[in-house]
């Protein structure tokens, strides 16, 4: 009887330790930065207006919706769903370009254009 009082007694010691040194290490890892969406980060580089905000969130809903077809879509394989997620960039891309003032479209002309996907580079590698 001893012996499992001073094993149940060294098991919750232990899983008290354990506890505390699980909560000290989450404490320490830094908070992320809230993401900031994609309409305002070209309104803080473009210096957009509110109704070219309304309009940009408005464009770049459209093009999430379409980008969400095409994921979706299982008639398509890897290679035309990389080139049709890249038709529907260019030409909502163009739309915003529309929307912009001369100087703001020389801005979003020198923006970089997003991060290529691993899926662009794994196919334009392989040609």
């Amino acid at each position: 009887m001893n012996t499992l009082k001073r094993l149940l007694l060294a098991l919750a010691l232990a899983s008290g330790l354990l506890a505390q040194l699980l909560h000290a290490e989450a404490a320490e890892k830094p908070e992320k930065a809230p993401r900031i969406s994609r309409v305002e980060r070209l309104a803080a580089a473009l210096e957009l207006t509110d109704e070219q905000k309304s309009q940009v969130a408005a464009i770049l809903k459209e093009e999430n919706a379409a980008l969400r077809t095409v994921s979706d879509d299982k008639s398509l394989d890897r290679s035309a769903k990389i080139a049709r997620n890249r038709e529907i960039r260019e030409a909502h891309a163009a739309r915003i370009r529309a929307l912009l003032t001369p100087e703001q479209q020389q801005r979003f002309d020198a923006l970089p254009k997003g991060r290529e996907s691993s899926a662009e580079k794994k196919a334009e590698s392989a040609t």
